[in-house]
């Protein structure tokens, strides 16, 4: 290579990183308030980080309806002495990263504009904003996944399968993209590499069987197929039609890979209509399963886009300036309202935020005598991080849907959470516990209401109730009277 070509070389790399820094600037400053702890299921995984801190273990010690590898995570950050937000920052880190690595996939092959716009793609898909700094599956598997089709692209299938195996130890829909990978590394001539570093995670899933046993199976599985056979009894098709509305640019461009020759952008695109194709299948749809087609589409845009402007140049004329025009136009169209979503989604973090400080302040004030705590696993747990109340033996996941597939029973909960026991319940009206009417008749029917949190940005209105011995107690401690009409 002569000295020139690796200057330009060299700065068609600094023009990337350059652009990249930039581009992760944007998304930080567009998610100012990413970091706040806020009510949803992240503080199910953020409670159980903290719980492996003192010796329990998801499956074996509490019901936890994922791999653990994400516990395992937050639990190593908490083992180290860091705060409870350093897995959020890891969240909201992990986009950034994850686009780097697209943009390099696309970089490898020639045109930093086509690296530039995959990054754009996927670091500003709306799921990527409304889910930023929020430390759950999908973007941490997404981010894996991104660096498996880096190392696929690469050749590299043994990383691949490897990367690939990690993304499915946190979650098991990350293994979506196996077969059609598998598919590509047996026509590249690689499918034992690829098979290899995948067998990782069949020894981690065979580790955890083995050690705590049967529910490790019917936790982090079988459950999930209980949900479709008993529990959803339709498809819910406004949950597609919703992502393929908000996520139109996205698919746009990522369609467009099959325009280009190179059969690695080919098996790009295809990788993410199977991931798209998938969870279609799936009774149970959530919409962050399409994530995981997330990091395939991005670069099959970026890898159309080369593909395009390949063809127009063919053309000759002013046909690569009208493309490179229409992309442009294409790319504003779709992508400018994401970028105001991420800004009042942003905003609204920000009001969340101050609510949810008023109801931790609210229940910390009122705690009862034992420190203990239960309720709707949307709050509760974060709640609980934040006063150093405990989780009432440990019930840090109570989705209603448990009920529904008969992995527990309202007579069970109210044996080990409320007989003998002075426990704080925490209810958020018709959401979680607060559907299973049995369990929420002998709450209402058992403690007082102390006071009843309307929070509009929470979205729910939040309800605290302790045992009737405990009213004089807190009463007696706040130094005033305690009543049941009490607002916040």
């Amino acid at each position: 290579m002569s000295i020139s070509a690796l200057s330009k070389r060299l700065e068609s790399r600094t023009a990337l990183g350059c652009a990249w820094l930039g581009l992760t600037g944007l998304f930080l400053w567009t998610n100012a308030h990413a970091l706040a702890l806020l009510p949803g299921d992240e503080g199910i995984y953020l409670y159980a980080g903290k719980l492996l801190t003192e010796g329990y273990w998801p499956q074996r010690d509490f019901f936890f309806a994922h791999p653990p590898l994400r516990v395992l995570l937050a639990g190593g950050l908490y083992g180290l002495g860091l705060p409870v937000v350093a897995p959020k920052v890891l969240a909201l880190l992990a986009p950034p990263l994850a686009a780097g690595l697209l943009g390099l996939a696309v970089f490898r092959g020639g045109g930093i504009v086509g690296a530039v716009l995959t990054m754009v793609l996927y670091l500003f898909a709306s799921l990527n904003l409304e889910l930023a700094g929020v430390y759950c599956g999908p973007n941490l598997a997404a981010t894996l996944l991104a660096g498996t089709l880096l190392a696929s692209r690469q050749n590299r299938f043994g990383w691949a399968g490897a990367l690939l195996a990690l993304s499915g130890m946190q979650a098991y829909y990350a293994l979506m993209p196996a077969p059609i990978l598998a598919l590509w590394a047996w026509r590249q001539g690689a499918l034992w590499r690829f098979l290899l570093g995948l067998s990782a995670f069949f020894v981690f899933f065979a580790f955890f069987w083995l050690w705590i046993g049967a529910p490790f199976v019917e936790n982090t599985l079988l459950y999930h197929l209980r949900k479709v056979t008993e529990v959803e009894s339709s498809y819910p098709l406004s949950k597609l039609s919703g992502f393929l509305y908000t996520e139109a640019g996205l698919l746009i461009f990522g369609l467009a890979g099959v325009l280009s020759r190179s059969p690695t952008a080919r098996w790009t695109a295809g990788v993410g209509v199977f991931c798209l194709a998938v969870p279609v299948l799936y009774r149970s749809l959530e919409p962050y399963y399409f994530m995981m087609s997330f990091p395939f589409l991005a670069v099959a845009g970026g890898d159309g886009y080369r593909g395009l402007v390949e063809r127009a140049r063919e053309r000759g004329g002013r046909m690569p300036v009208a493309v490179s025009l229409l992309v442009g136009l294409t790319l504003v169209v779709t992508y400018l309202p994401h970028f105001l979503y991420g800004q009042e989604e942003d905003a609204v973090r920000a009001l969340r935020a101050k609510e949810t400080a008023a109801l931790i302040e609210a229940v910390e004030l009122h705690r009862t005598t034992s420190g203990l705590l239960f309720g709707d696993s949307s709050i509760v747990p974060l709640i609980a991080l934040q006063t150093g109340l405990e989780v009432s033996e440990r019930m840090v996941d109570m989705n209603a849907k448990r009920f529904d597939a008969g992995l527990i029973t309202t007579e069970a909960v109210i044996a080990s959470v409320y007989e003998g026991r002075r426990t704080g319940t925490v209810l958020m009206d018709h959401h979680g516990i607060s559907t299973v009417d049995a369990l929420r008749q002998h709450i209402r029917s058992n403690q007082v209401e102390l006071f009843h949190f309307v929070g509009p940005a929470i979205g729910y209105e939040v309800r605290y109730l302790v045992p009737e011995e405990e009213v004089s107690e807190i009463a007696r401690r706040l130094g005033h009277p305690t009543s049941s009409e009490s607002r916040f």
